[in-house]
């Protein structure tokens, strides 16, 4: 039995359809970029199957989406998790991009950060989250850490800045999620400041 989670990479057909995809995006969206996603894919039984260079492919791959992007006259996005997991990944992908480094622990590390700096990616992003894999209902105190913490790294890094995430409608109450994103904001341009202070503006 053969498990897939994604788009084949190697079928003519996908170029069509990833055209096609990236032109109505760019058509409808006025923003300068395009988040072209590229993150959680397990190719490992197709590449078996097919016999195929495995780092290669997913490389290839994500740099022709690059390329179409930019043709469509957006610039490309990317969530950075496979060029950070693979050194020979990140060699072979095009660094001129914008990788977003995402990590929602409270207990942060940037180890992952400087391998992508050590990569020669220069435009990244951080992505915390208030919203995931693993809360329900209301964003926990541990992800108001976890974006303070991101926050933080940003600016003495000086990364391109904050992305806060927000994940499906499935594991929370959406208007109760405004704390949690207000205080994204609040962190991004106040790294150093302290909860309570957050919540007496938040309050008022």
């Amino acid at each position: 039995q053969l498990v897939f989670n994604a788009i084949d990479p190697l079928n003519p057909e996908t170029w069509k359809l990833m055209g096609a995809l990236l032109k109505s995006v760019a058509r409808l969206f006025p923003s300068r970029f395009i988040h072209v996603g590229c993150d959680e894919v397990n190719l490992v039984d197709y590449n078996k199957r097919c016999k195929v260079d495995a780092d290669r492919v997913w490389a290839d791959y994500v740099n022709r989406i690059f390329d179409l992007t930019r043709a469509c006259g957006k610039a490309p996005m990317f969530w950075a998790d496979h060029p950070v997991h693979s050194a020979r990944v990140a060699s072979l992908l095009q660094k001129n991009v914008m990788a977003i480094w995402w990590n929602y622990s409270h207990r942060l590390k940037v180890r992952d950060l400087k391998r992508l700096r050590k990569a020669g990616f220069r435009r990244i992003l951080a992505a915390p989250s208030t919203a995931n894999y693993s809360m329900r209902f209301l964003t926990p105190r541990r992800q108001l850490v976890n974006v303070r913490k991101m926050a933080v790294c940003a600016r003495r890094y000086r990364l391109n800045g904050v992305l806060n995430t927000v994940w499906t409608t499935t594991r929370y109450s959406q208007d109760a999620m405004y704390y949690g994103i207000a205080y994204s904001a609040f962190a991004a341009r106040h790294p150093d400041g302290t909860l309570r202070a957050f919540n007496q503006q938040f309050a008022r």
